[in-house]
């Protein structure tokens, strides 16, 4: 069960991909691979939660099905207390 963190965090992700919810281009139907860098302000995050939250969010959106996921290579936990933020790169 996803904790409420995760859940706001996906809502806003969503948010801030989709925008006006009229998608610009359909989803990628290739395999892909992805990096993420979380960068938290507080209490570390796990890694698993965080990569999963992104894998859930941008289904749909920027990929058909998380299932086309072949690798998280690359993919970090860093602490930064100034500029708490999340950055993905897609490869496909």
């Amino acid at each position: 069960m996803p904790s409420k963190a995760y859940e706001k965090w996906e809502k806003a992700a969503r948010l801030y991909v989709w925008g006006t919810g009229k998608a610009m281009i359909p989803p990628l139907t290739c395999p892909i691979s992805i990096e993420a860098h979380f960068y938290f302000k507080g209490q570390r995050p796990d890694l698993s939660g965080c990569l999963e939250s992104i894998g859930d969010c941008l289904e749909g959106i920027l990929y058909a099905d998380d299932a086309q996921i072949e690798s998280w290579d690359g993919s970090r936990v860093h602490h930064d207390k100034a500029r708490p933020r999340t950055e993905v790169v897609i490869r496909w």
